[in-house]
């Protein structure tokens, strides 16, 4: 999908009825250049966020490890005051997943996230 093929469906769709679901790696590995503007664009729609990393070769990574640019995804989020869910999505197979998870936890606190 592309920003605005996403776009064209949530046009459609009440936001009280159905919601937006971001991850943000799925996003940036279909080409979605600025994942940060998916969050501001579509608020309406948004329920929750999968936080999740992705390495230079596109494959998914521990939180912080990769190359996505988690800053400003995050700076969006608090720009729109969202204040739902977010979700460390871990679907990485360079680390066992206590090892992942405990990596996630020391990101989200090193940007002030609580845990």
């Amino acid at each position: 999908e592309t920003e605005e093929d996403i776009a064209r469906l949530l046009e459609r769709i009440d936001p009280e009825i159905c919601g937006l679901t971001l991850d943000t790696a799925h996003a940036a590995k279909a080409g979605i250049p600025h994942v940060e503007r998916l969050a501001v664009r579509f608020q309406r729609h948004l329920l929750n966020v999968h936080l999740k990393d992705l390495s230079a070769e596109g494959q998914f990574c521990a939180l912080g490890q990769g190359t996505l640019p988690l800053r400003p995804i995050l700076d969006a989020l608090t720009a729109i005051n969202y204040d739902q869910w977010l979700i460390v999505d871990e679907e990485t197979a360079s680390l066992q997943t206590d090892e992942a998870f405990s990596v996630a936890a020391e990101f989200l606190k090193n940007h002030r996230l609580t845990v």
